[in-house]
């Protein structure tokens, strides 16, 4: 499921500790079985499927990048005192 690795992915990266050997190993197998995934669900298939769904993903991603950057935005917007009223003079 893309939106639950997506979100996955997003968790680990915000609390991801270089330092740390037990993350750097977590992130590591997780990538790993992720890739082995992919080889066996799309790269089987061949090239125009993987090339396919690649494209999809990053779309989806993209998509949904674009949507929470659009209602953080509205968020910022409704809580902002100063949006909406005209310029001070100076």
């Amino acid at each position: 499921d893309e939106a639950a690795w997506v979100d996955a992915y997003r968790v680990l990266l915000d609390n991801f500790d270089k330092d740390n050997e037990d993350w750097c190993e977590l992130l590591f197998k997780l990538w790993v079985s992720r890739v082995i995934h992919y080889t066996m669900r799309h790269v089987l298939r061949g090239y125009d499927a993987a090339l396919s769904e690649l494209n999809a993903m990053v779309r989806n991603v993209q998509l949904s990048s674009g949507k929470r950057f659009i209602q953080k935005r509205r968020e910022l917007v409704k809580s902002s005192p100063l949006i909406g009223q005209p310029p001070s003079p100076t």
